[in-house]
């Protein structure tokens, strides 16, 4: 049986603690680039993962003004977090309108979904799609329908009150 000497487990004891003696640096360099990964990828549109980035980013960690961005960037986050999931909502909603043949309803909610500026760009074009098919079905209906009977559409003449 080979003899093991302490030098080797002494050795690796002390790297161990000379990479822990230098590694709070190295931890506040992880944290700023944690902060830009972040901000890249809420720029991106991938809000939960800049989210889930930014809450594990020790604020200690960070100047002043890279707290205010990482706050900013949360808050924001939240945001358009809660906003996207609500385009997601309010598509589903004008589908289930327009398949209710409720037109007005189905328009509202795809103008919605076209005006939030954190809609997912899936929804968005989803939704500019739902509003050709509205605005095709629009125009078929209103083509489809006969025109009126004759004198139906002039208002009938008022009396002046002379009698």
């Amino acid at each position: 049986m080979p003899k093991i000497g302490l030098a080797r487990p002494a050795a690796v004891l002390w790297t161990c603690i000379a990479a822990w003696l230098f590694a709070p640096p190295v931890f506040a360099q992880d944290e700023a680039a944690a902060l830009e990964r972040a901000v890249k990828l809420f720029d991106a549109g991938d809000y939960v993962a800049a989210q889930e980035l930014l809450v594990g980013i020790d604020r200690g960690k960070l100047s002043a003004k890279q707290q205010a961005t990482r706050d900013e960037y949360l808050n924001r986050a939240q945001t358009a977090i809660t906003m996207s999931e609500k385009a997601v909502r309010d598509l589903e909603d004008a589908e289930t309108a327009m398949a209710e043949n409720d037109r007005a309803q189905a328009e509202r909610l795809v103008a919605a979904v076209t005006a939030n500026e954190y809609a997912p760009a899936t929804v968005r074009a989803d939704a500019v799609e739902l509003q050709r098919k509205l605005q095709a079905n629009k125009t078929a209906t209103a083509q489809a329908q006969p025109p009126p009977p004759p004198g139906a559409a002039a208002p009938p003449p008022k009396k002046n009150g002379n009698g």
